[in-house]
């Protein structure tokens, strides 16, 4: 339970950290996040990055009770699966830079990333 709780602590405080840089630089990051589709550095990294993550998760963690912790799991295996993804069809991630619009990002990214990083922090600080 304890490695349940540190993953949801680290997952919670980085999505919420991101969601408030989203409401208080929105202008920083609406501009740098369209930008950093275009570097291919960046592609690579958030493959390997991803891969990492979400291998140790469900090597670690990979508890498939009906219970919070199997977000933590789903979590890990969505990062592992985008991971190889990215790696072997780099261009993939392409396929999402249109959707990376100012709009996009006020409506959806910034209020999925307060909510996942409360419902991540709940499940790590609070329970």
């Amino acid at each position: 339970m304890e490695l349940s709780i540190l993953i949801a602590r680290i997952i919670g405080i980085v999505y919420l950290s991101f969601g408030l840089g989203l409401i208080f630089s929105n202008k920083y990051y609406k501009r740098e996040v369209i930008n950093l589709y275009d570097n291919t550095s960046y592609i690579l990294f958030v493959g390997i990055l991803a891969s990492i993550i979400g291998s140790l998760i469900i090597t670690y963690h990979n508890i498939w009770e009906w219970n919070w912790r199997l977000m933590v799991t789903i979590y890990g295996w969505l990062g592992l699966i985008e991971g190889i993804l990215v790696l072997i069809f780099p261009g993939i991630i392409l396929w999402i830079k249109p959707l990376m619009n100012p709009k996009v990002i006020d409506y959806f990214i910034l209020p999925f990333s307060l909510i996942l990083g409360l419902i991540f922090s709940y499940f790590g600080f609070l329970i």
